[in-house]
C-alpha cells in the first residue's frame, strides 16, 4: 500500500491520468481508515526499507572505496566497520557480487593485519606475477 502511494505520487498530479487519479485517492481513503498501530506499521516499515536503501548505498561505496586494497590494514578498519554494518542493515538488497566482496572482507577483518602480514611474509609462492607464482630462489 505504501509503495502503492509512493509511486502514484511521484507523478505530479496534473501528470496523472484519471485512473491514476482514482487509485491514488482510493488508497490515501484506504491508508487513513487504518487503525494508528497498523499506519504506525506500515510507517514503520517504509523508514526500514529506506534506511536499508541507505545502507545498501553506503556498501557499493565502500567497496568501491576498498577497490584498490588486497589486504585489511589497520589504516583500513575504520572503513570495513562501516561496510560490515551497513552490510547487515542492507541485508539482501545487496547484489550476489556485492555480499561476496563483503564475506572476503569481513574474513580479512577476522583474520587481522598481522596474520595477513605473516602468510604473505611466510608463503611468498601464494603472490602471484602474469599467473605465475613468485618465487623467492634465484
Amino acid at each position: 500500500m505504501r509503495r502503492l502511494l509512493i509511486r502514484v505520487n511521484a507523478t505530479a498530479a496534473e501528470d496523472r491520468t484519471e485512473a491514476e487519479s482514482a487509485v491514488y485517492e482510493r488508497a490515501i481513503k484506504y491508508f487513513e481508515s487504518l487503525h494508528d498501530l497498523t499506519r504506525d506499521a506500515v510507517e514503520a516499515e517504509a523508514a526500514t526499507e529506506k534506511e536499508a536503501k541507505k545502507a545498501a548505498a553506503r556498501v557499493r561505496s565502500a567497496l568501491h572505496r576498498l577497490c584498490g586494497y588486497d589486504a585489511y590494514t589497520f589504516d583500513l578498519r575504520p572503513q570495513v566497520e562501516e561496510l560490515l554494518r551497513s552490510a547487515a542493515l542492507a541485508g539482501e538488497l545487496l547484489k550476489r557480487g556485492e555480499a561476496r566482496r563483503v564475506e572476503v572482507w569481513k574474513k580479512r577483518a577476522a583474520l587481522g593485519p598481522q596474520e595477513q602480514l605473516r602468510v604473505a611474509f611466510f608463503e611468498p609462492h601464494s603472490i602471484r606475477w602474469g599467473g605465475r607464482p613468485l618465487t623467492t630462489a634465484a
